[in-house]
C-alpha cells in the first residue's frame, strides 16, 4: 500500500477507535415491577403488577435512562396500577383490580366477584426480558353471600373462591437478582362470617376482608389488595407499589443516578445493584 493511503488509514482507524471508546456499550440486568391494582367492595382480590425479567440489556455509555415506579391502584377504586419501565423498551403492565365487573385485566389479572368475569394477564416478552404475570381466579355467591376469587400473581393464578371462602391469591416470584419473591396477588373477600377471605399471595399479597376492609398489598413490591366482599360502605384496599432492580458490572457502574436509589455491592460479588423504590434516572 503506498505510504500516502496507509496513513490516511491509520487516521481513520485511530477515529474510529476514538469514537468506540467514546460511546461503549455496557450490559445490565433488571427486574422491573408494575403497581398492583386495587378493589372495591364485592370484589376479588387484585391482581398483582406485571414482572419483567430482564437480561443483557445494553446501555450506550454517557446516555441516561428514565426509571418510572408505578403505583399501586386506590383503595375502594377498582382501579389498575400503573405502569413500571426502565429506558423506553422495559416495561411492566400495572395490575389488573378486583372488582364487581367490567375489565380486571392487568399485568396479572384481578379476581372476579359475580357480575364479572377474572381478569387475563396481559404482561408480556420484551426485547430483552421475559414477562410474568397470571389470571385472576372466579367468584361465586354462597348462601346470598359474594366470595371474590383471588387476584394473579407473578409465580400462579389466583385461586377460584369456593365453599365459604375467598379465593386465595395467586403466589409471587422471585427477583432473578436479589431473590427476594415480589409480586403476589390479593386474596378475594368474604361476605359471610362462618367463612374465611383469601390468603394473600406470597410475596406481599394483602388478604380478603371477611367481611371487613381487605388488607392492602405491601409498598414497593407489586402485590394486590386484599378484595372486600361486603355490600356496605366497606371495601377492598390498596395495590402494592411496584419496584425497579438495575444489576451491572461494579467496574462498568458510573455513579451517576437520579431518585436515591439504594446501593447494594455486597449481595453479588463483582456488581452493583441499584434499587429504585421511587422514580429516577440512570447514566451509563
Amino acid at each position: 500500500m503506498p505510504f500516502y493511503y496507509l496513513q490516511k488509514f491509520r487516521a481513520g482507524t485511530k477515529r474510529l477507535k476514538t469514537i468506540a471508546s467514546e460511546h461503549y456499550v455496557i450490559n445490565i440486568s433488571a427486574t422491573v415491577i408494575a403497581g398492583a391494582g386495587g378493589t372495591s367492595n364485592q370484589g376479588g382480590g387484585a391482581g398483582a403488577g406485571g414482572m419483567l425479567e430482564v437480561t443483557n440489556e445494553p446501555l450506550l455509555n454517557g446516555e441516561t435512562y428514565t426509571i418510572q415506579v408505578g403505583g399501586g391502584g386506590g383503595a375502594y377504586s377498582s382501579a389498575a396500577g400503573t405502569n413500571s419501565f426502565f429506558g423506553t423498551t422495559s416495561i411492566a403492565q400495572g395490575g389488573g383490580p378486583g372488582n364487581q365487573g367490567g375489565n380486571s385485566d392487568g399485568g396479572s389479572g384481578g379476581g372476579s366477584s359475580i357480575s364479572g368475569t377474572p381478569g387475563t394477564a396481559s404482561q408480556g416478552n420484551t426485547a430483552y426480558g421475559v414477562g410474568y404475570g397470571n389470571n385472576g381466579g372466579t367468584g361465586i355467591t354462597s348462601g346470598g353471600y359474594y366470595l371474590g376469587g383471588g387476584g394473579g400473581g407473578a409465580g400462579t393464578a389466583g385461586s377460584n373462591s369456593s365453599g365459604q371462602n375467598g379465593g386465595v391469591g395467586g403466589n409471587g416470584r422471585a427477583s432473578a437478582i436479589n431473590s427476594t419473591t415480589y409480586a403476589g396477588g390479593g386474596g378475594g373477600g368474604q361476605g359471610n362470617i362462618s367463612g374465611t377471605g383469601g390468603a394473600g399471595g406470597s410475596g406481599g399479597g394483602g388478604a380478603g376482608g371477611r367481611p371487613s376492609t381487605g388488607v392492602a398489598g405491601a409498598q414497593n413490591t407489586g402485590s394486590g389488595g386484599g378484595g372486600c366482599a361486603d355490600i356496605g360502605p366497606a371495601g377492598g384496599n390498596a395495590g402494592g407499589s411496584g419496584i425497579v432492580i438495575l444489576k451491572m458490572l461494579s467496574g462498568q457502574y458510573s455513579g451517576i443516578t437520579t431518585g436515591s436509589p439504594a446501593i447494594d455491592t455486597a449481595t453479588a460479588a463483582g456488581f452493583t445493584i441499584l434499587t429504585y423504590t421511587g422514580n429516577g434516572s440512570y447514566t451509563a
